[in-house]
């Protein structure tokens, strides 16, 4: 039918480029959160742990 050749075009153009260029940029934002978490941590370790004595 009509409505199907209009529809169809729509669905033939890959969508594999636009799903690759989104899983890299999650990736880019997902390696750069890890460093930042990476960061936080080394920074806790070096922290002298003063806010937790008042709960013991």
């Amino acid at each position: 039918t009509i409505e199907e050749e209009n529809i169809n075009p729509i669905f033939d153009q890959p969508p594999q480029i636009e799903w690759t260029e989104i899983k890299e940029k999650f990736n880019d934002i997902y390696s750069t959160l890890n460093e930042i978490s990476q960061q936080l941590n080394e920074y806790w370790k070096q922290q002298p742990v003063i806010q937790n004595t008042g709960y013991y």
